[in-house]
Parts: structure tokens; sequence; C-alpha cells
């Protein structure tokens, strides 16, 4: 590596693992106080307190709760910076292997040149482990990956690639769909793209900033998810129990280690009464697009209307889905009764002959 590159890898890879350490440092504190806060919270049921302990407690839960709050926010704040170093540090290594290169994988780069992309691995010489493949027979898609019913998200190119180029051999599957792989969207790769003559289809980042709010939704369909329900109820039985025992002991042997179990019951149960109405995933219409979400998990996805290119019903192991076909790859959706009716009435575009029950 070249020195100065190499020096400031390596201080980006410093900050990054610095900034981690300052996050889990101070996520640790803000447990640690909200603890404190329950401790004192405690304290303060216990009898027997005078008028200045009281004030004490109630000045202790007001300095923890707040230092709590204040911790959460700075490992938030320093998790972001981590990872912006972490960023840095990885256009960086990209750039040391070439302007044209671009990480596709952990340690596995994309070298576009005049009549291909070799991909290969960070750091290896140039030889047989190479993956060589030529323009024409892959495809470019832009993406923008959204979580939630709005325009922001975040956006990347997928390569498109035949699966023979990177099976192994003897092993090319035979249902001879693409393999896909994803780089992260940056000017550096849009220009390369142009350079080379490669045109990027989907749909094309915004020039300027996008408006920050949601779609208007226009029908919802409700699904439970029946083992999450089984085990939030379990939970709540036990905070239940607890506080209920919480009671007795208190009443009967010892008010502290009474209140200590209730206050833990009910916190027990609180949190599977949460968990108990938020066990459920929605799947949402919009003028724009359609929403699958399942409260409690990251893999909510919202897919617009000019990405989908059919929508329709599938059947695997014996389940129905809804099935939505984009240029890059197909999702799969719980399909709840109603939902491909509304879809056929109201995006009849987007049905072909096979779909929407068609």
């Amino acid at each position: 590596m070249k020195g100065p590159t190499q020096a400031r890898i390596r201080a980006h890879r410093r900050a990054h693992k610095l900034w981690n350490v300052l996050s889990f440092a101070a996520a640790i504190f803000a447990f640690l106080l909200l603890a404190g806060v329950l401790v004192v919270v405690i304290m303060l049921e216990v009898r027997g307190n005078s008028p200045a302990e009281t004030t004490l407690l109630y000045i202790l839960t007001g300095s923890f709760a707040g230092g709590a709050v204040l911790c959460g926010g700075l490992a938030a704040l320093a998790a972001k910076c981590g990872e912006r170093a972490h960023s840095r540090e990885l256009d960086l290594r990209e750039s040391y292997d070439s302007e044209t290169s671009f990480f596709v994988g952990d340690g596995t780069l994309a070298t576009f040149s005049e009549e291909g992309v070799r991909i290969h691995t960070e750091g290896a010489p140039k030889g047989d482990a190479d993956v060589f493949v030529p323009y024409d027979k892959m495809r470019f898609f832009s993406v923008c990956t959204r979580t939630r019913p709005a325009e922001r998200g975040v956006w990347s190119v997928v390569l498109e690639i035949p699966a023979r180029y990177l099976a192994k051999r003897g092993r090319e599957p035979r249902d001879g769909k693409p393999v896909l792989v994803q780089a992260d969207a940056k000017e550096r790769l849009y220009r390369t793209l142009a350079r080379f003559g490669q045109p990027l289809l989907g749909e094309t980042p915004p020039a300027g900033k996008r408006p920050r709010g949601k779609f208007a939704r226009k029908m919802k369909f409700t699904l439970p998810d029946p083992a999450r329900r089984k085990r939030a109820a379990l939970f709540l039985g036990v905070g239940a129990v607890a506080i209920a025992a919480g009671a007795l002991l208190a009443g009967l042997w010892n008010v502290s280690v009474g209140v200590i179990v209730a206050v833990f019951g009910a916190f027990a149960a609180v949190r599977a009464a949460i968990s108990f109405a938020r066990a459920k995933g929605t799947l949402a219409f919009y003028d724009e697009g359609v929403f699958w979400g399942e409260n409690g998990k990251a893999d909510s996805v919202f897919l617009k209307w000019s990405e989908i290119e059919r929508a329709g019903e599938t059947e695997k192991d014996g389940v129905r889905y809804l099935r939505f076909t984009c240029a890059y790859g197909s999702y799969h959706f719980p399909d709840p009764a109603g939902a491909a009716e509304y879809i056929r009435e109201n995006f009849p575009e987007k049905c072909g002959e096979e779909a929407c029950g068609n």
C-alpha cells in the first residue's frame, strides 16, 4: 500500500473501533443508570424514609433518569460516527485497489474495465481465482431499499451476474437464475458505469433532497403471529404470578423483598403485554406502493409500484403468498384474505394472465 493511503486507512479503522467502544460503554452506563432508577424507586416505596432521605431519593431518581437519557443519546451518536468512519475506510480501500473498484461483499471487490467486471479478493494478486464477467452478460440496477412507506431509503447498485460465473465447476444451478451482488451507491460508481457505457436500470437517484413525509395509506391488512403471541402470553402469566408473589411476600414476610419481586413482575408483565399487542404483521397498500412489516422486526420493506413489474399469488410449501416481481428479483409477502382482490381491482395493470388469481 502507498504510505499516505495506508496511514489514512489505519486512522479510519482506529476511529471506527474507538467509536464502537465508546458506543458500547455509553450503552452500558445507560443500562446501569436505568437499573439505578429502579433501585431508587424501590427504596422510595419502602416505608420509614425520613423527609430528607425522601428528597435525596427523588433527586437521585431524576439524576439517574437524566443520565440514562444522555448516555443513550451518546451511544447512538457514537454508533453513527463509527459507521461514518467505517464507510470512509471502505472507500479508501476501494480507491487504493482501483478508482473503478467497489466492494460487493466482505473482502470482495468488483473492478470495472473496458471489457467487463473482474471480481476478486481484496489485496490478492491477479490470477486464476479471479472471476471475469463481460458486460454483455450483466445488467446493473439502481435500487432504493425502503423500510417505511416514504420516499427516503438506502440506495445501492445491484449487479446481475449469470450464476455459472460464480458457481464452482460442476455445481451450476439448474434453475438458471442469475446471482445478484450489491454495491453501495456512490457518485464514483455512477461515473464508472457512465464511463464504460453501461446503462443503469431501475429507479433513478434524485438530484436533490427528497421529501421526508410519509405516504397516505389506502388499505391495511393485519395478520396476527400466533407463535409470538403464545410466547408473550406465557411471559405475561409469569409476570402476573411474580406480582402476586411479591404482594404476598410484602404482606407476610418482608416489605423490601416483596416490592422488588412485584416490581420485576410488573416490568415483565408490561413488556409481555406490549409484545403481545405487537405480535402481528401488517400488509398495507398505498397509491405509491405496497408495504409489509412485522412489528418488532427489522425486515420491513416498502416497494413502489414503479419498480413492481407484476403482482400475483403463488404457493410455497403449501402456504399461499403474494409475489411482487421486480426487474432484479421477487418479494414474497403473506397473502391475507382480500389482498389479491384489492390488487386486481385497484392495480389491474400489475396483474398478468396468471397473477392475482386470474
